[in-house]
């Protein structure tokens, strides 16, 4: 009896969580003088593009998601249906063996099965991003049952996951080896198994990965090199400001009082497998800190969410939690954990139970049946044509969307061809900015450019990428001009082979509190340096906040957010731009009023604790 309801149970929630249609469709960007709205239409298509263009990922092309990362977005432009149908049946099967494993073992089954049918509603119809962290949560699964036994099983589906995630989601996929690694040395060194079989086990992940590389067009060296500054730079900048104190309490809460359980249970067993329950603690105090860190280090209410839908899929892996008889008092965190978890998912999205879409997959079956390779292209027609002129003149040849409405180009049938970080956002450091500049620096430069001047979250749009503007206004002229979406756009021709080059030719010292005096044709790069204080308080949450202070000839001063790598990446520049007009006026060399020169620029920690006192410059002549 007890088998035949743990087969429904197990049945029925990973049916709820298998997709409710088969593939999501590219639409037109929606008409918006918002630059930002343009933003993540631009990215999701662009993943498929570069796929279909057999760009070299890390490379030709650096983002944190991967070749594979369609299986995330479900966007089946240029895609195989048998790829999407494997993927879901695979995610299928391990939610029925999670669920099913999970309940037979459990003796405590009401709590068990009520966590099911918690997970299996509030757990979203569209996974999207998240998909990373539901792969997370069954690696936990089974490296959690690998602990316990020897079976090949347990690491067929550990080393299946980490080669999806490592060509989905390379951030995620890159936490998923650490905790991979501990497991084995666990096996290795402490419980002594099969030393020959774990070595074939551990070498197994890296052997695919290097042999799919060839055919998923993978530089697995730069892939993972960009991934890491990807995840560091959006670690500094991505932050948003907000009133999180009660949210954020309640995700402590539950990191905390999770982790309590775990520590208990080490006590409760100290004379017996105390390192399993030690490598336990770590691997779910990893998982749920990391999820921590995604939620609130973007802060949005998106990202929030992520955290209370994903939290108690996490603790319901570690089996630990819900399956042993334990005294009843540690029953009590894990069903507050499920409340709390359940009360701010409604409340980000009240919404939620959507039992209906759950339960009928009519649209995933007709989806299958009649998909096609362009079936989810809906480009056409669309609002965001450019102006005929722009097109003949364009042609044929390259072209490349700055900041990063690539989207743009694609709905006029373009020939876009991506820059390394073709999203100007992205590029949160030196070494990712130096991939677009050498770039650019090449004969690969695309002749022409659609230019808006924009950025996101108060940053400084000419200093987001400050070595690819400069090299635009170096290399590039304008030979139009043209307004969509009440945005003034500029199209820029390139003008020039010649190099852009930097030479260094001066290295100092300065108080942090001092100015910056900029002179014409000097570029600069400011290192600040974090205080153990700030380095700490970067490891818990977001990077210490700095501000960019520009002081004007006029007595105006102007702040924006910026970070430590984004100065490291250089700002220029004796002119304040204020949008797309001045740009195209610095283009020109026009004359410029005193109002608009700057004076001097200022570097302001929100706590100067977090920082040392003094900073370097690094000062280099522009030259062709």
């Amino acid at each position: 009896k007890i088998n035949l309801l743990a087969l429904f149970i197990a049945l029925v929630g990973a049916y709820l969580l298998f997709p409710a249609y088969f593939e999501n469709p590219i639409f037109p960007i929606q008409p918006s003088e918002h630059l930002w709205m343009s933003l993540d239409p631009s990215w999701v298509s662009a993943l498929n593009y570069v796929n279909l263009k057999n760009v070299i990922w890390g490379k030709e092309f650096a983002f944190t998601y991967g070749p594979l990362s369609y299986l995330s977005t479900r966007v089946g432009w240029g895609q195989n249906r048998v790829a999407f149908l494997l993927f879901d049946l695979f995610y299928f099967l391990n939610f029925f063996i999670l669920f099913f494993t999970s309940f037979i073992k459990s003796k405590n089954k009401i709590l068990t099965g009520v966590l099911i049918l918690t997970i299996a509603i509030i757990l979203p119809v569209y996974f999207g991003a998240s998909n990373s962290f539901i792969l997370l949560a069954f690696l936990l699964y089974w490296i959690r049952s690998s602990l316990d036994n020897n079976l090949v099983v347990n690491y067929i589906f550990q080393i299946s996951i980490l080669v999806l995630l490592f060509f989905i989601k390379l951030n995620t996929g890159l936490v998923c080896f650490i905790l991979y690694t501990v497991a084995l040395f666990y096996k290795t060194a402490i419980k002594k198994d099969n030393r020959i079989l774990l070595f074939i086990y551990f070498i197994a992940p890296f052997v695919l990965i290097y042999m799919f590389s060839f055919s998923l067009n993978v530089s697995v060296g730069e892939y993972v090199k960009s991934g890491i500054s990807i995840i560091g730079g959006f670690n500094e900048i991505m932050y948003l400001p907000g009133e999180l104190l009660y949210k954020k309490l309640a995700a402590i809460l539950i990191v905390l009082s999770s982790s309590l359980i775990l520590l208990y249970k080490i006590y409760l067993f100290k004379n017996e497998n105390i390192f399993k329950h030690i490598v336990v603690l770590f691997l779910y105090g990893s998982s749920i800190f990391i999820l921590y860190k995604q939620a609130f280090v973007r802060a949005d209410d998106s990202h929030i969410l992520e955290f209370f839908n994903f939290a108690l899929l996490l603790l319901f892996c570690i089996y630990d939690f819900h399956t042993l008889k334990f005294d009843k008092i540690l029953t009590i965190p894990v069903i507050l954990i499920m409340i709390v978890c359940v009360y701010f998912v409604n409340e980000l999205k009240p919404d939620f139970i959507q039992l209906d879409n759950k339960f009928k997959k009519a649209n995933y079956v007709d989806g299958f049946e009649k998909f096609t390779k362009i079936s989810g292209v809906k480009l056409f027609p669309n609002s965001n044509q450019l102006p005929q002129r722009v097109i003949s003149k364009v042609g044929l040849s390259t072209i490349d969307s700055y900041p990063w409405n690539t989207q743009i180009l694609l709905e006029n049938k373009l020939n876009f061809y991506p820059r390394p970080v073709f999203q100007s956002y992205t590029a949160y450091t030196k070494e990712l900015e130096e991939l677009n500049f050498n770039y650019y620096n090449s004969i690969k430069a695309p002749k022409y450019v659609l230019y808006d001047y924009g950025s996101v979250d108060d940053r400084y749009p000419l200093f987001d990428e400050p070595r690819m503007n400069l090299i635009l206004e170096q290399n590039y002229k304008c030979v139009d001009t043209f307004t969509i979406n009440k945005r003034l756009n500029l199209l820029l021709e390139r003008k020039s082979e010649k190099k852009v080059k930097l030479t260094k030719i001066k290295e100092y010292a300065m108080y942090i509190d001092a100015p910056l005096i900029p002179k014409e044709g000097i570029f600069y790069e400011v290192y600040l340096y974090n205080s153990v204080k700030g380095k700490l308080v970067s490891l818990f949450e977001h990077s210490p906040e700095v501000a960019l202070e520009i002081q004007t000839e006029d007595g105006n001063k102007r702040k924006f957010k910026t970070s430590k790598s984004l100065l490291e990446s250089g700002l220029f520049s004796t002119n304040f731009l204020s949008n797309t007009s001045d740009f195209f006026n610095k283009m020109e060399r026009k004359e410029v009023s005193d109002a608009i020169k700057i004076k001097a620029y200022f570097f302001q920690p929100m706590h100067v604790s977090s920082f040392k006192e003094k900073i370097r410059v690094k000062e280099y002549k522009i030259s062709n």
